[in-house]
């Protein structure tokens, strides 16, 4: 994947482990047309507005503000449509945003969306999309790496992953816009998808005429997702929530 070279220490969220491993899951279901308006008012895509969304949540959830916190997302580029292919297979790769959050600043929704659209913008022009891709694809083919053994190539390959990930706080992925053949559309009401995952993220998927969001996590809190929650409720947006339960106390309710 092309991602973005982070060289601040980048925050990295910590909780208490679901009980078997499951993850948290919270579906929230809003109004497209409604939460386009909030990102429009800021002059950026949805996505990079629920994404400076998510990234104050995750600042607000967190107790001790009494540093500087950087918070990195990972974000997915459909690379169709800069380069043709007619490959079936993924042909995505995935970038990172960041916003460092100053000891002692005045937050506002505002100054991070125009952050992370400027840094997503330039991580996703073509020339530099490809200069990138070049750097994986000399790394594919180099002549050293065909002939070491299987055991090594993957240990070495475990080793950047865990490196990678320590500089990821969150993540997340858009599916775009839903349909369905006319046969079967008026039988569906709503379409979520989610993954499984090794840190909170949020997924977003439209259809029709709402957006479904779905918050994995595998940690039993939900600050951040309340965070996130209570800011739509408040521009008066009719929201509608949905989560698993994964705790004894919470599969022993009525």
């Amino acid at each position: 994947p092309v991602e973005q070279t982070i060289n601040k220490k980048v925050y990295q969220i910590k909780g208490t482990k679901t009980p078997d491993h499951r993850p948290r899951v919270i579906h929230v279901n809003v109004s497209l047309k409604d939460i386009l308006n909030l990102s429009r008012n800021e002059g950026v895509s949805l996505t990079i507005f629920l994404t400076a969304l998510y990234v104050l949540s995750v600042y607000q959830a967190e107790q001790d503000k009494e540093r500087d916190i950087t918070i990195s997302v990972s974000i997915p580029i459909n690379l169709r449509q800069f380069f043709p292919s007619i490959t079936v297979r993924n042909f995505f790769s995935t970038t990172k945003v960041t916003y460092t959050f100053l000891e002692g600043e005045e937050v506002q929704l505002s100054a991070i969306c125009q952050d992370l659209n400027t840094q997503f913008k330039e991580t996703i022009e073509k020339d530099a999309l490809e200069k990138r891709l070049k750097k994986l694809i000399e790394y594919e083919f180099n002549p050293a790496a065909r002939i070491v053994l299987r055991p090594i190539k993957d240990l070495v390959l475990k080793l950047v992953n865990r490196m990678n990930n320590r500089k990821i706080t969150v993540a997340m992925s858009n599916l775009g816009k839903a349909t369905l053949p006319d046969v079967v559309a008026d039988y569906v009401e709503s379409v979520y998808f989610y993954t499984s995952v090794i840190r909170p993220q949020f997924c977003m998927i439209s259809y029709k005429n709402q957006l479904n969001i779905s918050f994995t996590s595998p940690f039993e809190e939900t600050d951040i997702f309340q965070y996130f929650i209570r800011f739509l409720s408040n521009e008066n947006l009719e929201v509608t929530i949905d989560s698993n339960r994964i705790t004894r106390e919470e599969l022993n309710r009525s």
